[in-house]
């Protein structure tokens, strides 16, 4: 139910930048705003952040994310793995 709203949202956001190839969510939940953004750009690179297990196991089941990280950002380097990095 989300998806068309998030659509919207990212296909302003995409407009105002140039070159996206890869992104990162930190605190991605079940993934609603990667959802969009696979929509958007289904060749990119997707990788999400997520403190809570329960939804990494959901995030873990897309088959379109290039990586799912369970921890905090405190924890781990991401440098240069996006180019664009959202929360």
């Amino acid at each position: 139910d989300l998806l068309p709203g998030r659509c919207a949202l990212f296909t302003k956001i995409l407009q105002r930048t140039r070159g996206v190839g890869s992104a990162i969510e930190f605190g991605a939940n079940i993934g609603s705003n990667l959802a969009a953004l696979h929509t958007l750009l289904p060749r990119a690179e997707l990788h999400a952040l997520e403190i809570n297990a329960k939804a990494v196991e959901t995030l873990k089941s897309y088959g379109w994310l290039s990586s799912v990280t369970h921890g905090s950002f405190l924890e781990k380097d991401f440098k240069g793995i996006a180019d664009l990095a959202f929360t």
